[in-house]
């Protein structure tokens, strides 16, 4: 719900930005409520509304200037965003209009994705994943892409951590096994300019023959539901479609977090090679 009390550039460019987030999660409802006594907001709002292409994905309403009723909504602030979930508040801003930038925006929809983001569904056909720039050096490293009937592990990842290190090398001794046909893969979130060394690294200090590895921005991974509030998220795919899914914070993996990931990629392969796949 996001309450209104002008409809200049700056609020307007936050209401098409929530509108775009609540497109690309059909299961979030939206509502903008333009709180104010002024008889020529109602035109106003329709020029909004008209201007952003419709605003296909929110409801907008015009709200007395105390703000609609039950809703606590700051006199003093232009902007009030209050994120519901299963009837509860979850998360909840107020702005001045100089407030509104690009990082307040930013902060606004993080919440709201963290708050419902999904695990991919499994046996839906998986997104096909090609790297904008495979990380090859020397003799490590990989260039390929997730796609067609080879199992692959795709780990999106945060940080080239210990525990990343763990699971990299577990699925490169699985991958030395021929028959498996495994590709795996790395991709870490964020800018190339400032990771690209570190996978550099990251391959020739662990001898990476198998892993294709690779930095991609996080807009890129939205279409494998990479969890904003998670630091690892982990897919295996096989024939094309989502065949596990996994999701960890850095700090709660335990010796023991792989072991559901390696037991089913194993289920899999060995599925596959009996069938002769």
């Amino acid at each position: 719900m996001v309450c209104l009390r002008d409809l200049d550039d700056r609020l307007t460019g936050l209401v098409k930005q929530l509108n775009d987030t609540a497109a690309a999660n059909r299961s979030m409802d939206m509502f903008i409520i333009v709180c104010s006594d002024d008889p020529a907001m109602e035109a106003r709002a329709k020029e909004m509304v008209e201007k952003h292409g419709g605003l296909r994905s929110c409801a907008v309403s015009i709200a007395p200037a105390q703000g609609p009723p039950g809703v606590k909504a700051p006199r003093d602030a232009d902007c009030s965003v209050i994120f519901f979930n299963k009837r509860s508040c979850k998360a909840a801003f107020a702005f001045a209009k100089e407030e509104i930038t690009p990082t307040s925006i930013e902060r606004v929809i993080d919440a709201i994705e963290a708050q419902t983001a999904t695990p991919f569904p499994l046996g839906y056909y998986a997104p096909v994943y090609t790297p904008e720039k495979a990380i090859i050096v020397n003799d490590f490293g990989a260039d390929k892409a997730a796609l067609g009937p080879n199992p692959a592990v795709l780990i999106f990842t945060r940080d080239t951590s210990a525990q990343v290190t763990t699971l990299v090398q577990k699925l490169e001794e699985v991958a030395k096994n021929k028959a498996a046909k495994l590709d795996n893969f790395v991709v870490l979130i964020g800018d190339a300019k400032d990771h690209d060394a570190k996978l550099k690294a990251f391959a020739v200090e662990h001898k990476l023959k198998s892993t294709t590895l690779s930095v991609e921005p996080f807009a890129k991974t939205k279409p494998f539901h990479v969890a904003k509030q998670n630091d690892i998220t982990v897919m295996i795919c096989a024939g094309g479609v989502a065949r596990g899914f996994y999701t960890f914070r850095a700090e709660a993996v335990t010796a023991k977090s792989f072991d559901a990931v390696l037991a089913d990629l194993n289920k899999i392969i060995n599925d596959r090679i009996a069938k002769g796949l």
